[in-house]
């Protein structure tokens, strides 16, 4: 992880979001295209949400992503690097547009 938060450092948060969730799948043999990400997998209510599913937010033009652990925290890139935040919290609660599972 510290190694990733070095590369969060020298890159944008946004950028490094994508890559960290690529990583994160593909390092349990779940490889996903970056392009793919509002199409991969099977849609889920946000009402549904299990540990491993992928959160697609919405801020003005841009997707944000992340992935689902146990209860209702997610894992994401932030400024600091790898954070975790509650799903229903502000802002993530409204800019939550979908849910994908990945099997």
């Amino acid at each position: 992880m510290e190694k990733y938060n070095d590369f969060i450092m020298s890159n944008s948060v946004w950028d490094s979001n994508k890559e960290f969730i690529a990583m994160s799948f593909s390092a349990y043999g779940v490889p996903i295209q970056e392009d793919d990400y509002l199409e991969t997998g099977e849609k889920v209510h946000k009402s549904q949400i299990r540990k491993g599913d992928l959160l697609i937010f919405s801020f003005e033009s841009s997707f944000y992503y992340g992935i689902a652990l146990d209860g209702d925290k997610f894992i994401h890139v932030g400024h600091n690097g790898v954070e975790s935040s509650v799903i229903f919290s502000e802002p993530w609660d409204n800019k939550l547009i979908g849910v994908r599972r990945i099997t």
